[in-house]
């Protein structure tokens, strides 16, 4: 049986709201997020073409650079007026592939997370549709009523280590088919595998202080 297609779609928008030009601006030396992601989605192997999405014509000179494909978006697919699961849409319909082709989405703000191999392979286990990363906590969670949600107040009170984790979808990684993410207007099908990264592996970009804290755990962790 032949592999299946695969290929990797790498959002790149030229804005930010709350950190001016994130994904371009240099993050280890002098390359950017959206540089350190291509090198990483190029090293795995995994993917049989990898395309960038800007609405920014300057962004081609990044994919052209990495020798990636570039896709000039709709600007209202990086609006944030604009409801997720219509841009998803939007952002799949430009790409040149068709709908049994599986797309990894693969944010640059989360530059610690480089195993796409390792996730793209869950899809082989009991017939898993899609996969998407998560992060595990355990910590002691209040709920919105402030009242204990994995432990419990009093002499039943546990040890972190004991008490069971909760899981956040931490924007690392997601794979479906094209035709699946589109049907469910989401980025994960009805039978996904969940893959758990570790403690920061999985940190997702968004404020100045984050960007400044995932450049020291990336120098330690890569050697950067």
């Amino acid at each position: 049986m032949s592999k299946p297609k695969c290929v990797a779609l790498v959002p790149a928008k030229a804005h930010s709201g709350r950190l001016p030009e994130k994904n371009l601006r240099p993050f280890v030396g002098e390359k950017s997020l959206l540089d350190v992601k291509l090198e990483q989605c190029k090293a795995s192997g995994v993917f049989d073409e990898i395309y960038v999405s800007s609405e920014a014509d300057k962004v081609a000179a990044y994919a052209t650079r990495h020798g990636v494909d570039f896709l000039l978006r709709n600007p209202k697919w990086s609006s944030d007026a604009t409801p997720w699961s219509e841009a998803l849409v939007g952002l799949l319909d430009e790409m040149p592939v068709d709908d049994d082709t599986y797309v990894a989405i693969v944010p640059v703000t989360t530059p610690l997370f480089h195993r796409y191999g390792d996730a793209v392979a869950m899809l082989e286990q009991d017939s898993r549709d899609s996969v998407m990363s998560l992060s595990a906590h355990k910590h002691y969670f209040l709920n919105p009523d402030f009242l204990p949600i994995n432990y419990q107040w009093g002499p039943w009170h546990s040890y972190s280590q004991n008490i069971k984790p909760l899981y956040q979808m931490n924007c690392a990684f997601w794979v479906a088919k094209k035709g699946v993410m589109k049907r469910n207007r989401f980025q994960v099908g009805d039978r996904p595998a969940f893959f758990v990264t570790d403690a920061t592996e999985g940190m997702d970009i968004d404020t100045l202080e984050e960007f400044e804290v995932a450049q020291l755990l990336f120098q330690k962790r890569f050697g950067a």
